[in-house]
């Protein structure tokens, strides 16, 4: 189902068709299996690219996963950005939350919005990224596939102004 930006005009130059809403998203992981350490999003009117909601979230399995990688192997895990991210300060972030809260959000946001389509620099990776994840740490991995298959997902190119 392609996204359709077209308004209907009525006589007056006034339309009641609803702008689309997109759901733009980015992921950040770590070492095999794809596991998603960061997951962020933001919810935006289509045209007016006015922001209707937005979540970021430390996912602790993940921070907790990285913690042991370490302590075993006295090393951070490949991706992880030692120079950015302190895997202890992040287990004490109020932003860290369990993955099933983080994916919670993201699709109560997808369901009470509506939208229409994901975008993200490498959706494919994105949404593989949150499947694997999922797939790891979700109760129920179905239901999260299920709300997210149907959406459109479109690839960003270039640069994206807000």
């Amino acid at each position: 189902m392609p996204v359709s930006l077209q308004k209907t005009p009525l006589s007056n130059g006034v339309s009641l068709t609803k702008n689309a809403l997109f759901c733009m998203i980015d992921t950040e992981t770590i070492y095999m299996r794809k596991r998603v350490y960061e997951l962020g999003y933001i919810v935006f009117d289509s045209v007016t690219c006015r922001v209707v909601d937005k979540g970021r979230f430390l996912i602790r399995e993940t921070c907790e996963s990285a913690l042991y990688y370490f302590v075993r192997h006295a090393k951070m895990p490949i991706f992880w950005p030692e120079s950015r991210l302190s895997v202890t300060q992040c287990l004490k972030s109020k932003d860290c939350v369990s993955w099933q809260d983080a994916i919670g959000a993201l699709l109560a946001s997808v369901k009470k919005y509506d939208i229409a389509a994901f975008i993200a620099h490498n959706i494919a990776f994105d949404i593989g990224a949150i499947y694997k994840t999922s797939e790891l740490y979700s109760e129920d991995f179905d239901s999260v596939f299920s709300a997210m298959r149907p959406i459109e997902k479109l690839e960003l190119s270039g640069f994206f102004i807000h």
